[in-house]
């Protein structure tokens, strides 16, 4: 005998029409994602920790070709996107090939901002140094324009015993003449070539950065100047170097 109370049994829904279950199929990550991503992660890794020496050396973060790696890297995440999305599902890895772009552009664009603006700035200063130099040599002053040659915490002050204290502390004379720092910067071929141009600031042109670097603790930028004089015009190369003082 049945019971009334229960109700009817359920009865198993048949499988949808047209709607076949489909298999978990393993797809191979793409090579190219992978790589992208990997190429991207070290270039963070290299800005992130090179930044932190840097920053407790206090020196600047100058990477040389490693700057190029974000270009190299965002290329390979492309191309393993472009592969993934061609590959009608049979590739996975697009989230790594997201990552990789993303890694390498925003990275990428940081230091490439923090190098263009240590660019700009180095060489303004450079070049308001080095057109103060010459400028100085070409009207006469070839003390002043000695002086500045000189480290700043050597400098002594320009005042009317600027002569003295140069010729006592950089310059020996002998029989075969003045000797020293002063003796060979007054020989040299600038101390005497630029005079001849007068006082006149528009006959040095500056023609601007020839190369820059960092190097032993300072910058060394090499400058280009276009000197122009009744009896000649020519190309002059000055190299500036320039080091953060312990009070400055």
């Amino acid at each position: 005998m049945s019971d009334p109370s229960a109700g009817p049994t359920p009865v198993p829904a048949p499988p949808t029409a047209g709607r076949p279950a489909v298999p978990d199929v393993y797809r191979p990550l793409s090579l190219f994602a992978l790589a992208g991503l990997v190429l991207a992660g070290i270039y963070t890794a290299v800005v992130v920790l090179g930044g932190l020496v840097s920053f407790f050396q206090s020196e600047p973060l100058l990477l040389g070709w490693w700057s190029l790696l974000p270009v190299v890297a965002a290329m390979v995440s492309l191309l393993g996107l472009m592969q993934i999305q061609r590959s009608e599902g049979t590739l996975a890895g697009a989230k790594a090939a997201q990552w990789g772009l993303l890694l390498s552009g925003l990275v990428g664009l940081s230091y490439w901002a923090y190098f263009g603006v240590t660019y700009i700035v180095i060489q303004r200063e450079a070049e308001q140094f080095g057109r103060s130099f010459l400028v100085k040599l070409a009207a006469g002053e070839e003390l002043a324009a000695f002086r500045l040659t000189l480290p700043p915490a050597e400098r002594p002050p320009e005042d009317s015993r600027l002569r003295e204290r140069l010729e006592l502390q950089f310059n020996t004379i002998s029989e075969r003449g003045p000797k020293g720092p002063l003796g060979m910067f007054r020989q040299s071929e600038p101390a005497r070539m630029l005079p001849l141009a007068g006082a006149d600031a528009t006959a040095i042109e500056s023609l601007g950065v020839d190369s820059w670097e960092y190097n032993l603790g300072g910058y060394q930028v090499r400058l280009l100047y276009r000197v122009t004089q009744p009896e000649a015009v020519y190309v002059m190369m000055l190299t500036v170097v320039g080091k953060e003082g312990k009070r400055s």
